[in-house]
Formats: structure tokens, C-alpha cells, sequence
């Protein structure tokens, strides 16, 4: 078995509720994914914005059809998908945006 068929076999394991991931309602599905909401600033002359960057990472086998536009529910909040970034590996981050 080559390294990359073992690293798509243990995505499931970073993937488990019990480790890193959280129930993600996607499609009408429930599928698993590691959810960040990460710090992010910007400042121009004097002035500041300060806010969070939504995203989730899964598995690109559980998103075939992902698109920009489509939702997202996690922990109760909907968000919408507005950047989508496969990275070779089996795993794709979603960038979300809540309204």
C-alpha cells in the first residue's frame, strides 16, 4: 500500500466526533468535519477590524458536488460556503461566512 492509500484510509480517524471533528449538516447529510473559527485583524492607517474566519476541513469524498453559495449548519449556526480549497491529499477546506 502506497503512503498516500494509508493517509486516505486514516482520514477517518481525524475525522472521528471523538477527536478533532464536529457533525456537519451538509446536502441533507451528516458528515464530519474539523471546524475553526480563527482570530483575524486587518489595520490601515489607524483604524482596525478585528473579526473571525469560519472554515472546515473534510474529507473531499464527503463534498463531490460542493460549491460556492451552498450551506453549511454547524452547532446550530448556518454558514454559507464562499471559498472552496482541495489540497491534493484527500481533505478540502471550506471557507464559510455566517449572515
Amino acid at each position: 500500500m502506497t503512503f498516500k492509500e494509508d493517509l486516505t484510509n486514516d482520514l477517518d480517524i481525524f475525522l472521528n466526533e471523538n477527536e478533532f471533528a464536529v457533525d456537519i449538516t451538509y446536502q441533507a447529510a451528516t458528515i464530519q468535519g474539523i471546524f475553526d473559527a480563527e482570530f483575524s485583524s486587518a489595520v490601515e492607517g489607524e483604524i482596525g477590524i478585528e473579526s473571525t474566519v469560519p472554515q472546515v476541513l473534510v474529507k473531499t469524498t464527503d463534498v463531490p458536488s460542493v460549491a460556492h453559495g451552498q450551506t453549511m449548519t454547524i452547532n446550530a449556526v448556518v454558514y454559507n460556503i464562499i471559498a472552496i480549497q482541495p489540497d491534493g491529499t484527500g481533505m478540502t477546506l471550506i471557507l464559510l461566512s455566517e449572515d
